[in-house]
This record gives structure tokens, sequence and C-alpha cells, in this order.
């Protein structure tokens, strides 16, 4: 909080004649008190002396077009529309809003109630007015916004772009078949190809003996039986 800044404005609230001008020192008590809470709320936002400067003016001008309008609300009403025009106008400039059909409700039972009552009718209808965004901020939001997420890029491994989810599943190629099985050479065969026809084995080749052929046993001469020898 800044006290000098809060010492400053308070000071010059209470020096100014014209928020008590048309009114009783009780009746303008509350409004000095509304407008010290008020610089006090300032000075707590540590704004820069041009800023906090500005609000203080523009709450005392609100102050100043209240104590105009509860004073001379009984003695001038043809008036009324006019000093309600300038308290609005004042709110605004002090960061302040006074809603048209609150201000249409007060002027419909203002002639039957106090100063005092008026007064705190008034203060309890001004509402702090939305702190707008700095300008610079609110473009950047609005850009934000307007700019669609972009799509992500397909994902690149050995320079083979690899298909994202909206292009579909590809195509499922079958495994090739296994080559087949080389032994020396030798093709073996495989699976799907039909048997070869088997060949009976050869028959043993005649046993051979000092170069002579074994006479195979239905080769043999046959032998006549011989005679008993006499004695």
């Amino acid at each position: 909080m800044s006290n000098t800044q809060a010492e400053r404005a308070v000071n010059q609230l209470y020096e100014s004649d014209t928020l008590r001008s048309e009114l009783r020192d009780e009746e303008a008590s509350l409004l000095l008190s509304w407008g010290e809470a008020r610089i006090t709320e300032l000075a707590e936002r540590e704004l820069p002396d041009s800023e906090f400067d500005r609000l203080t003016e523009g709450l005392r001008s609100l102050l100043v077009a209240i104590n105009i309008c509860v004073g001379k609300r009984k003695t001038s009403p043809s008036q009324h529309l006019s000093m309600m025009a300038t308290i609005s106008s004042t709110a605004e400039a002090a960061g302040y809003t006074l809603p048209a059909d609150d201000q249409t409700a007060f002027l419909k039972h203002q002639a039957v109630i106090a100063n005092q009552d008026a007064i705190s009718e008034l203060l309890g209808l001004l509402k702090p007015a939305e702190v707008s965004q700095p300008a610079s901020q609110t473009i950047t939001e609005v850009i934000a916004e307007s700019v669609a997420e972009p799509e992500p890029l397909p994902a690149v491994t050995d320079n083979v772009v690899a298909p994202q989810p909206e292009e579909g599943v590809a195509e499922i190629v079958p495994e090739p078949e296994p080559p087949p099985t080389v032994t020396d050479n030798v093709v073996a065969p495989q699976p799907e190809e039909v048997a070869a026809e088997i060949v009976p084995e050869p028959e043993p080749p005649p046993t051979v003996i000092d170069n002579v052929v074994a006479p195979q046993p239905e080769e043999l001469p046959e032998i006549p039986p011989q005679a008993p020898q006499e004695g």
C-alpha cells in the first residue's frame, strides 16, 4: 500500500467544499467516509501516480454529483434525470457503474426518504466496473483461439513415412515361402512335391576268387553217381 498516495488523496477529499455544499455535516460524513474507504482500496493496488490520481479525481467528481442530486432532489424535480445522468457518467470515470434500472427505481421513491437514506441507497447501488484486460493480452488470446492447433507431422524412421491413424490399415502382405533346403548342392524335395519312385536295390555282383568267377548254384553241372569199387 502506498501511504503517500492515500494520504494525499484523503486530504484532497476532506478539503473540498463541493462535496458537502448541499448537505448537512452528518449527511456529508457518509460521503466522506465512503470516499476515504475507496481511496484506501486504490492505494493497496500499488498503481502508478498518474493512474491513481485519475481514479481519485473521478471519485471526488462522483461524490460531488451525489451531493448535488440528494441536496436538490426535492427543490428541483425537473433536473432529476440530468442529475442521475451526471452520477452515472462520473461513476464510470471512477471505475463504477450505476445500472439504469436502479436509477429508475431510486427516482420513483426518493421523494419520500431522508437525505441520509438517499445517500446510503445511492452508494449501495454503485457497482465496481469489471477490470478490462490489457489490449495486448486480449489480442493475444483472440489470436490464440482463432489459430487451430496444427496436425502432428507423420513419424519418419529411416526416411520411411509411417502411416498415420487416419490413413487406414495397410494391406497385410503374406510372408514369403521359405527357400528349399540345400545340402551339398542338392535341393531337398519340398513337402508339396510328389515323392520319387522307389528303385529296387541292384543284386550283388558274383564273388571273384583268383580272378575266377565262382559258379552260381544254378550253373553247376549235374554229377552222376559213382559205382562202388570191388575189393
